[in-house]
């Protein structure tokens, strides 16, 4: 076909089927426009399935290395005839070290992504379960809850938050306190298991069992299904088809939260407020949990209710974690305090009156326990570092 070239009007009412005009192919802008691949976006939301495998992380990190501690004590009291502050300072240890390397895990994930940070964490909780599986001395186990407590800062809070931070923007308070709830699930899931093991086992082998169980299940997760970013395989935050910037205009965006480097956030008050609170909050509730099977045992009851304690709490922790990150995507958080001081107050009363007086059935003092683990979880998630902006998740806010 010759003459003169056409138009771009005539080229518009041509169909694109491969035929060659004027001495060649005509590609319709148009058609062209319509035929750039987008991005398949997957039936289920992949942010979805990070939410499951980041619960999992919370729940081997917290249920391995705080829920299942007390369960410990005594067996070791009697294989050493350690006293029993001697064998708690390993719990001091484990969430001080925890505490002091989240700060150092926050750089990390900042830098490299918390897809590489996470295995590595397993591998030296891990490690760190081996080690006082084989110990015999008071020193080497201190050392070993110390690199418990740098590993389990690896595969907890600081990663685990970082990306959900990442991949939602909406449902942010919600999405944190599911994953959140992984936490108290810790105790569910863990602790049953642990008692189990070790009068069946030795408290050497529930040690190497919690390992290996580490190691099975975090290190293949996060090198298979963690993404610290949508954007690594393609995808937008919360599922959505374009880009933030292009879903809100203007007005959205001068509404959204500013986001701050770690420098700029030190030097606001906010921050600070944050990690103090963070910080005071753990250290209260922190000797709940640091000792409860023995504590309990001591003033009466038996090991099974005792031990029992232990998933109650956890199961009113992850109640209290979803249904507080839940409130947080519907009202400010600062505005969720006054509920979470409310909540508070019963169960301390609650456990006021029962470390006076035995309850005559079990159903009392597992309201107790679980009311216990309620005001823990709505303390975390209220004060979780990742659901009050998008700053850095340096980890500062994570130190017990």
């Amino acid at each position: 076909m010759t003459g003169a070239p056409m138009s771009h009007l005539q080229r518009e009412s041509l169909p694109y089927d491969g035929t060659c005009y004027n001495g060649r192919s005509v590609f319709i802008e148009r058609h062209m426009a319509n035929t750039i691949t987008q991005p398949r976006r997957p039936r289920v939301f992949y942010g979805y399935w990070l939410i499951v495998v980041t619960f999992i992380f919370l729940v081997l990190c917290i249920g391995c290395g705080s829920f299942a501690f007390s369960l410990f004590v005594r067996p070791l009291e009697a294989s050493f005839g350690w006293g029993r502050g001697q064998v708690m300072a390993g719990f001091t240890i484990f969430f001080v070290t925890m505490g002091v390397a989240s700060p150092l895990i926050g750089r990390f994930v900042d830098r490299y992504g918390a897809r590489p940070v996470i295995p590595v964490g397993a591998v030296i909780m891990g490690l760190g379960f081996v080690l006082v599986s084989r110990m015999s001395h008071l020193w080497l186990f201190y050392l070993s809850y110390a690199i418990i407590g740098i590993g389990g800062a690896g595969i907890g809070q600081v990663p685990c938050s970082a990306i959900i931070s990442n991949w939602f923007k909406k449902r942010r308070g919600t999405a944190i306190g599911l994953m959140s709830a992984g936490v108290g699930a810790g105790g569910f899931a863990i602790a049953p298991v642990v008692g189990w093991l070790i009068p069946e086992f030795g408290w050497r082998t529930a040690y190497l069992s919690m390992a290996f169980m580490v190691w099975a299940v975090a290190i293949p997760l996060s090198l298979l299904v963690v993404r610290t970013r949508p954007a690594e395989i393609g995808l937008y935050p919360d599922g959505d088809s374009k880009p933030p910037e292009l879903r809100a205009g203007a007005a959205g965006r001068a509404s959204e939260a500013p986001s701050f480097t770690l420098k700029e956030a030190a030097r606001t008050s906010t921050f600070w407020l944050v990690a103090v609170s963070y910080f005071f909050g753990c250290f209260s509730s922190m000797g709940l949990t640091q000792a409860p099977v023995p504590f309990l045992e001591d003033i009466g009851y038996p090991t099974q209710m005792a031990a029992a304690a232990i998933g109650m709490m956890g199961v009113g922790s992850a109640v209290g974690k979803a249904v507080f990150g839940w409130l947080c995507d519907r009202m400010q958080p600062k505005k969720a305090w006054p509920l979470d001081r409310r909540c508070r107050l019963a169960p301390r009363s609650s456990s006021s009156t029962s470390t006076r007086t035995r309850p005559s059935s079990s159903s009392g003092f597992s309201h107790c326990c679980s009311a216990w683990g309620w005001e823990r979880g709505c303390r975390r998630c209220r004060c979780s570092p990742a659901r009050t902006s998008d700053s850095s998740p340096m980890g500062l806010s994570s130190a017990p």
